[in-house]
């Protein structure tokens, strides 16, 4: 294929030489060579990497735990946008020296046993000059505080709880106290326990590998597409993004950053495309309500009647597909699981009192008028609960009243086959299929699931509603297809 040229004008700033000139703050500054500078702290690592066609990539690693704290790429093509994103990532490397104590929460019963270990694990800590912090809570309020914590320890009478939580907080250090040093209150054995899994733990972070070019599902795609997805987890918001090529992916990368309504998304475009200019199309899952012109509302990031799709299009001058992210994993899990054509797709993010749906009913995405279809907040927050519903969101049994009480009037509207659930907090399917056996008679309650990565099901379903929808353009006439530009 002939690759499209597009006109890139590059800065004339010097951006090297700025970083060096920069008044030095609490960071010691490495040159390695004239492509890779090194901020270091005793807390942290930012690098900053140059690449050919003027790509720089930003990353922030702490030492507490070898985890990306900020990772992206951008293209140099404008020096004050330049800068601010070196200030936001001083800013965000400073942050690491408040959060430098390893915050590790004990857990039992009642907490009172754990309360008086936490006291000598702090009294060892201090004796050691060890940077934790140690708190006890009773198991009926782990959910809550657990949020808060890098580390939490179970001790041996509720290790039965210890997968459920592990589901729940996949991104936390969730460890069982060993019983002899629990029933003896070995506060030394317990630290040198803790810092060999953290170890172990970081180990295995430096070993993760990217993800080989492989094969989607939706291989008959006959474009190179560009494809993100935008995921909001109860903590912070990541941008996936992958360049397919006729459904290869050639590349796969993300970014992180911890501010909710920063995600670079124009950053990340213009790097895709400075890798791969050939890119025909671009599709966009995004939370929030998505109408099929690409007009998105998103009160939580100050979207009103954003024309997404238009401003894609104005930008880079190619036809962009805007998808809520919710819809897109439903149609991905259809895509995965043809035997099913009647699928409800419910995430709900860790603490929070409610999330989204998506629906296939007989195997076509139902979106609603301007896109509500799935948006329970127009519902969920009217109805009656034992509690206030931010409260329940801060507990297992909360959650799962949450859940049910999302999923009746689903189940008995629509009658999914299947129920597929990103809700880490309601975990167990079985508990949650007894519970729902009290409003809905057995045979007709659908099989739950429950999934913990939902990445690739809106990566697939991104590219089916693509295919979908670049079939929509090839039925009309050059006219009628410029009007279906945006439609997802």
């Amino acid at each position: 294929m002939e690759e499209k040229k597009r006109n890139v004008e590059f800065i004339d700033f010097d951006f090297r030489a700025w970083i060096q000139n920069q008044p030095q703050k609490e960071y010691d500054l490495v040159v390695e060579d004239d492509d890779h500078y090194r901020l270091l702290t005793k807390y942290g690592r930012a690098e900053i990497n140059f690449y050919p066609n003027e790509i720089v990539e930003i990353s922030i690693t702490s030492f507490k735990d070898n985890e990306p704290k900020y990772y992206l790429h951008f293209q140099l093509k404008d020096e004050e946008h330049t800068k601010t994103l070196f200030y936001e990532m001083e800013q965000a490397l400073e942050t690491l020296e408040s959060e430098r104590k390893i915050k590790v929460l004990l857990s039992c019963s009642s907490g009172f046993t754990t309360s008086f270990f936490a006291s000598r694990l702090t009294e060892a800590a201090d004796t050691l000059d060890l940077d934790y912090t140690f708190d006890a809570v009773s198991y009926f309020d782990l959910y809550d505080q657990a949020e808060n914590y890098d580390i939490v320890l179970l001790a041996p009478q509720i290790g039965y709880m210890l997968k459920k939580l592990s589901t729940s907080m996949p991104n936390k250090l969730i460890l069982q106290i060993p019983t002899a040093v629990f029933a003896s209150y070995d506060a030394m054995s317990a630290l040198e326990f803790i810092q060999t899994n953290l170890r172990r733990r970081c180990e295995k972070h430096k070993k993760k590998k990217k993800k080989e070019a492989s094969v989607c599902r939706c291989a008959q795609q006959e474009k190179v597409v560009l494809s993100l997805a935008e995921l909001y987890d109860g903590n912070k918001v990541t941008l996936f993004f992958r360049v397919y090529d006729r459904g290869t992916i050639m590349l796969d990368d993300v970014v992180i950053k911890a501010d909710f309504n920063s995600i670079p998304l124009w950053d990340t475009i213009d790097y895709c495309l400075s890798q791969y200019p050939q890119i025909e199309l671009i599709t966009i899952a995004f939370p929030g309500e998505v109408n099929e012109q690409g007009v998105v509302n998103h009160v939580q990031r100050d979207l009103r009647d954003y024309p997404l799709g238009e401003e894609v299009q104005a930008r880079y001058g190619m036809p962009a597909m805007i998808v809520n992210n919710v819809n897109a994993a439903v149609v991905g899990y259809g895509v995965e699981h043809p035997e099913y054509k009647n699928i409800t797709f419910h995430s709900q993010p860790y603490g929070k009192p409610m999330g989204g749906q998506g629906n296939l009913v007989n195997g076509t995405l139902v979106t609603g008028l301007s896109g509500i279809g799935g948006e329970l907040k127009y519902f969920l927050g009217r109805m009656q609960f034992s509690d206030d519903p931010r409260r329940l969101a801060r507990t297992e049994q909360g959650q799962i009243e949450l859940v049910i009480n999302a999923l009746l009037p689903t189940i008995a509207l629509l009658g999914p086959e299947v129920v597929v659930l990103r809700t880490p907090m309601v975990n167990d399917m079985q508990s949650l299929e007894k519970r729902l056996a009290n409003f809905i008679p057995a045979p007709s309650i659908p099989k739950l699931e429950f999934i913990s990565d939902v990445n690739e099901l809106i990566f697939e379903g991104s590219l089916q509603l693509c295919g979908q929808w670049r079939q929509k353009q090839l039925e009309v006439s050059p006219v009628e297809s410029a009007s279906l530009q945006y439609a997802a």
